[in-house]
């Protein structure tokens, strides 16, 4: 086996067992075992996740309180939160608050 298949295989097994790992490195454009990719932790990704899928949930919630979610929407998810989270930072606009 090549190098460059070992080094393509070992990519991929480690994205297969760290998607969250992936999800942190495309979230930051950070380049796999870079100096900035072996500074994070584990724990760090796993917290910054967690927070992202919360503050989501409360765009959507407040988007959806305001009647501004269509239910029948079938538009891709990352096209939706993109969308509900634009809303949610001019909702934070006209209220004065920083987001």
């Amino acid at each position: 086996m090549k190098k460059s298949e070992q080094v393509r295989d070992f990519v991929k097994k480690w994205n297969s067992i760290h998607p969250l790992d992936l999800w942190w490195r495309k979230k930051h454009n950070v380049a796999f075992m870079s100096k900035r990719h072996k500074s994070i932790s584990f724990l760090d990704q796993i917290f910054e996740y967690y927070e992202d899928q919360y503050y989501n949930e409360v765009i959507e919630e407040e988007l959806r309180n305001r009647g501004l979610i269509d239910e029948e929407d079938d538009r891709p998810e990352d096209e939706k939160i993109l969308e509900m989270n634009n809303e949610f930072e001019k909702y934070l606009k006209e209220k004065g608050i920083d987001g």
